[in-house]
């Protein structure tokens, strides 16, 4: 959300603009599919498409990786990638489910890797998430492009990124034209890749293969 409003101060005249960030991806979907807002950047899960409408433009802008959160002394973060099958005996902290679908996202994906989750604690707070894995209680999934201070934990890719997330950009053509809609897409592509150089381990993911997976075909 704040690389959009960094790219829309650029763009538009401020007495033009109307800043509205929620937290609920089914209430921001619904505002856009009833002309109530603009233009707007979520994530989407696969196989969990939000009903945006048909009135609505939708562009994908990158696939974002899910990293998973270790203690810095579980055995698992000596490892440079970790593969999903072996934390088949941890147990998950995870926000709140939601319409997003991702708690049957992460069922549907550890499943296909033999074996189902035990979410054994729910927390919309990434500070409590925090502490349950640095006290090796729980483990869980992260944005590596966050920036978010994480003592005692470390984070490690997923081999063959098992989770990600489409990052959409949406608007509202009736408002928003065209070149407007390219210019914030064009600025939100440049500002993300500055995060995946400001951090390093994303960084050296990006450079072994993730930046294909990321900008390549939609999947």
């Amino acid at each position: 959300m704040s690389l959009l409003i960094s790219a829309l101060f650029e763009l538009v005249p401020e007495s033009r603009l109307t800043i509205d960030a929620r937290r609920s991806v089914h209430t921001l979907v619904k505002a856009l599919s009833q002309s109530k807002c603009d233009i707007a950047v979520f994530g989407e899960f696969p196989g969990f498409p939000l009903p945006v409408g048909e009135s609505v433009v939708t562009r994908t802008l990158l696939r974002e990786p899910v990293f998973v959160l270790l203690a810095e002394d579980h055995p698992l973060a000596r490892q440079e990638r970790v593969s999903l099958s072996d934390l088949s005996d941890e147990e998950w902290v995870m926000p709140e489910a939601d319409e997003s679908g991702v708690h049957a996202y992460l069922h549907l994906t550890c499943q296909s890797a033999g074996f189902s989750p035990r979410i054994a604690h729910v927390t919309p707070d990434l500070s409590v998430a925090q502490i349950l894995v640095a006290g090796r209680r729980a483990v869980c999934g992260v944005w590596p492009s966050a920036d978010v201070p994480a003592q005692g934990t470390v984070q490690r890719p997923l081999v063959d990124v098992p989770f990600h997330r489409r990052l959409q950009l949406a608007w509202n053509p009736e408002s928003v034209p065209p070149e407007l809609a390219d210019a914030v897409g064009e600025r939100l592509s440049a500002a993300y890749l500055s995060l995946v150089r400001e951090r390093p381990q994303y960084l050296a993911w990006w450079a072994d293969g993730g930046e294909e997976f990321a900008l390549g075909a939609d999947g």
